[in-house]
This record gives C-alpha cells, sequence and structure tokens, in this order.
C-alpha cells in the first residue's frame, strides 16, 4: 500500500514538472532551465521562477535569400542584383526569419 502512493506521488511530481516545461516555451526563462529548477528543487520553485519570468517576444520578418551568393534582402525582388550584375540569373528564394 504505501509503494503504491509514493508511486503515485512520484507521478504527481513528474507530471508538475512536464506542465511546466511546457510551459515556459513563450517565457525567456526557457523549457530547459523551468525542467531543472522543478525536478531537482520543487515544482513549486519552478513554478515561481517561471511565473516572474518575463515573456518572449518573437519577431519574425520575410527575407530573400539568393541561393548563389547568399545575400539577404528585405525588399520583394525578383532576381537578385549582386548575382544579375555578375550575368547570372538567380531567382530568390523567400524564407521568414525569426528572431527573439
Amino acid at each position: 500500500m504505501t509503494i503504491a502512493i509514493y508511486i503515485a506521488i512520484g507521478l504527481v511530481y513528474l507530471l508538475l514538472v512536464i506542465i511546466l516545461t511546457t510551459l515556459a516555451k513563450n517565457k525567456r526563462i526557457g523549457p530547459t532551465r523551468t525542467f531543472f529548477i522543478s525536478f531537482f528543487l520543487t515544482p513549486v520553485l519552478g513554478y515561481l521562477a517561471y511565473r516572474s519570468s518575463d515573456p518572449r517576444h518573437v519577431i519574425y520578418s520575410k527575407r530573400y535569400v539568393c541561393q548563389r551568393c547568399g545575400f539577404e534582402y528585405t525588399e520583394d525582388k525578383d532576381m537578385c542584383p549582386n548575382c544579375k550584375k555578375e550575368g547570372y540569373e538567380v531567382d530568390l528564394k523567400q524564407v521568414v526569419r525569426k528572431s527573439i
């Protein structure tokens, strides 16, 4: 009977650690630090660290990258101007960059 109680408490403990870890993806503290704090110190301290952390600000920006020279442009262009000067007609590939 007592082993079942210890197993139940351990599973609840791990569940709380996993929940806090997944919630911390959108915070500056991050999921890795939240996991270590919650797992080794207690989920209560992990929760306090999670709540005191600022939200992570993510900025998405469109870029246009040349496949040949690797130069990036913020303006929408059909072909790379640098490669066009050298006599090549290379289409630009649109890429979405994520920055924090």
